[in-house]
């Protein structure tokens, strides 16, 4: 009986990037952000931001990615949401945008309004 509990527990746990291939995360303009890679300076202008876990209860793993503007990853890191944050991004709609808000706000960044395409 223990096992089934345990089995039955683990998949109520989720995580939303089982096939990383068959997930794409939303890119998010943002105000330049001077990037420090390879030797030299780059300026980031994309943030992506990607749930790979969340428990539906108590917390959310968030994977953020800076880009510049040809795609090339200049920064990426893991980041989990939890407290107050978290009952926020489950209980308000939006999820995608409250993580990103979320993110932007724990590394500092503004976002840039979409540029109009002609």
């Amino acid at each position: 009986m223990k096992r089934v509990i345990m089995v039955a527990l683990g998949l109520m746990s989720m995580t939303y990037a089982q096939d990383s291939s068959a997930v794409k995360a939303k890119k998010n303009p943002i105000r330049e952000f001077k990037v420090w890679y390879d030797g030299k300076q780059y300026d980031a202008d994309d943030l992506d931001v990607l749930c790979v876990e969340d428990d539906f209860a108590t917390f959310a793993n968030l994977r953020w990615t800076l880009t510049d503007s040809t795609g090339v990853q200049l920064a990426q890191g893991f980041m989990k949401m939890a407290g107050a944050d978290y009952t926020d991004y489950i209980t308000k709609p939006n999820h995608g945008q409250r993580a990103v808000a979320f993110v932007m706000k724990e590394l500092n960044l503004v976002s840039r309004p979409n540029r109009r395409q002609p």
